[in-house]
């Protein structure tokens, strides 16, 4: 009895070559991925960031939390957006500090991450390389997306942006720093590996990658928060909010008090005796510095003319016929005109016809 015998290839089929680079791009990114290298990050405390005292509460919250990352010991690891698998690539950890502020409707790519902040209105273009100083520049915040392009290949997406990471401001020394994830770029001009602090640097002219722009994240309001320009130097911490005003040092200034109408002006010389005698009868002597009495200005000693009414007065004579009107009025009690000119009598001087006038009429009625 024949049994048939099946056939065999005599060699086995290959894999097509597509499939093969396929397999083989995997294992080489899942090798990078298990195997990151050295891990060296950087932190610095968030009192050290210049201006931090006055950010909003949300932003503080956000930066905070973005530092304590850095305190982890985290890697970089290529496609990871998770802490606690030991790292996160550079748009990993956008994603994930986002997220755990509450902001809403995060890309998960630095490119759609970037047309996200642009569909918002809110990109900042920048073309070239452009010097720290410029004023293309000026409008940089803390909490800005950063985005660059050309840091590696990135294939065939429509976007070349390849980088993203976060704008911390300046520290108290005055240095430009950023957060994020890379595996290579320097802080303090040491490179690190992880995710870290890093200088905030413009690419080389003759290098391949390129800063494209920055902006707010969209939905995340830092209208308060102070613009912070990357030049190197130190910025006084300064915000919208305004500081409560402080009052003037009056310790060494002059006494601004009102000056008193009845202090001698300087430059004017003594009075003359007569009015001297003829204010201390009216009772119109002004009070000086220390207490004590100075001479009235000098007053007219001429007789009133007869043509004047009866309701006609002169400057000083006030006082002397309000005690002749109460003389007439109480016949008993005794003048105060007569009393004063009793009192000047011994000068002889500043005595007028009509005190005397009215001192006679006074007699006059005493002796009926």
């Amino acid at each position: 009895m024949n049994i048939p015998v099946p056939a065999f290839p005599t060699r086995a089929p290959l894999l097509p070559r597509r499939t093969f680079l396929t397999l083989l791009l995997g294992a080489a990114v899942s090798a990078k991925a298990v195997l990151p290298g050295p891990v060296i990050t950087s932190s610095l405390a968030f009192e050290e960031l210049s201006g931090s005292k006055f950010w909003p509460q949300p932003l503080r919250e956000m930066i905070a939390y973005a530092l304590s990352l850095t305190l982890r010991g985290l890697g970089y690891r290529f496609g990871s957006d998770d802490p606690d698998e030991g790292g996160m690539d550079c748009s990993g950890t956008m994603y994930h500090v986002m997220r755990h502020q509450g902001i809403k409707n995060v890309p998960r790519q630095s490119d759609s991450i970037h047309t996200w902040v642009a569909e918002a209105g809110l990109m900042r273009e920048v073309s070239g390389t452009p010097a720290l100083d410029d004023p293309v520049l000026g409008r940089m915040k803390p909490g800005d997306l950063l985005f660059w392009t050309g840091t590696y290949d990135t294939g065939s997406r429509v976007s070349r942006i390849s980088h993203v990471m976060m704008y911390l401001g300046k520290t108290l020394e005055g240095e430009p720093v950023m957060f994020g994830a890379s595996d290579g770029r320097p802080y303090r001009g040491k490179r690190q590996n992880g995710v870290s602090v890093f200088d905030f640097r413009m690419p080389k002219a003759e290098g391949k990658s390129r800063f494209v722009g920055y902006g707010p994240i969209p939905g995340f309001d830092v209208s308060t928060v102070s613009p912070q320009p990357p030049t190197r130097g130190r910025v006084a911490d300064t915000a919208k909010t305004a500081a409560p005003e402080k009052k003037p040092d009056t310790t060494n200034q002059p006494d601004t008090e009102k000056p008193d109408r009845n202090a001698v002006k300087p430059g004017r010389g003594k009075s003359k005796p007569e009015a001297a005698d003829d204010s201390s009868k009216s009772g119109t002597g002004r009070k000086g510095a220390g207490g004590e009495k100075e001479p009235a200005p000098p007053r007219k000693t001429t007789p009133s003319s007869p043509s004047k009414g009866k309701g006609a007065k002169s400057n000083g004579d006030d006082a002397d016929e309000d005690s002749d009107a109460d003389a007439r009025s109480n016949p008993d009690k005794p003048s105060k005109s007569s009393a004063k000119k009793s009192s000047g009598s011994a000068s002889g001087a500043g005595a007028t016809p009509k005190r005397s006038s009215s001192s006679s009429s006074k007699k006059k009625r005493t002796g009926s």
